[in-house]
């Protein structure tokens, strides 16, 4: 879902700036010294959650911020909420989301399939309507397997009633998405603003308005 169907890195990073204004420059921390000290710690994120599978939620992110920055004060659960307040405003459909879904949907079986907490995911998969839009999702909070994890993928294939040969997985992600998908015999989609390709990845496309034409 985030980047696959909705602009999730955009959304964060407007809410990082957001809360560098309202909190770390007033503090005292300079504005591209915040943003710059925040993309390495979410790059230690995605690197914490590959070697061990543990996931570093925003409000500890931002406390170790705080930290890093030397700054004493501030409210790193106040933080927390106005980051999920400030992303919610940002968040946009990609183009063609919903008009890819909807072709996706003629005449097959469709889910979404989402790593996070459900009380995260929940509400943006209601305020866009893709609980709607497919015939089931899943979140792994609740199905209790995490993307990359295989099981993750044939909890849904097996709720679709759908083997693996036959299925084609989407995902912007390659070590979440497009390898896994494609270790389980599914055929992949890569959704990417880059002009890399992948092995794993039987088509690229910048956004989902391109898969349409292969629907």
């Amino acid at each position: 879902m985030d980047d696959t169907l909705i602009n999730w890195r955009a959304a964060e990073a407007g809410a990082i700036e957001a809360i560098a204004h309202s909190h770390f420059v007033p503090a005292g921390s300079p504005h591209a010294e915040v943003v710059r000290v925040y993309a390495v710690i979410l790059d230690e994120t995605w690197e914490t959650w590959r070697t061990q599978r543990k996931w570093v939620y925003v409000t500890e992110r931002l406390r170790i911020l705080t930290e890093r920055l030397g700054l004493q004060g501030l409210d790193a659960q106040a933080m927390g909420a106005q980051f999920h307040r400030e992303a919610a405003t940002r968040l946009q459909l990609l183009e063609g989301a919903m008009e890819a879904l909807a072709a996706a949907r003629r005449g097959r079986r469709t889910a979404l399939l989402t790593n996070g907490r459900p009380e995260i995911q929940r509400p943006k998969i209601e305020r866009f309507g893709f609980d709607r839009a497919v015939d089931f999702v899943g979140v792994t909070g609740e199905l209790g397997a995490w993307k990359p994890d295989p099981r993750a993928f044939r909890l849904v294939l097996d709720q679709l009633g759908v083997r693996a040969q036959d299925a084609v997985m989407v995902g912007d992600a390659l070590d979440f998405d497009i390898v896994p998908a494609k270790r389980l015999g599914m055929r992949t989609v890569w959704i990417t603003q880059s002009a890399a390709s992948h092995p794993d990845a039987d088509l690229v496309v910048h956004a989902p308005v391109g898969l349409l034409p292969h629907l």
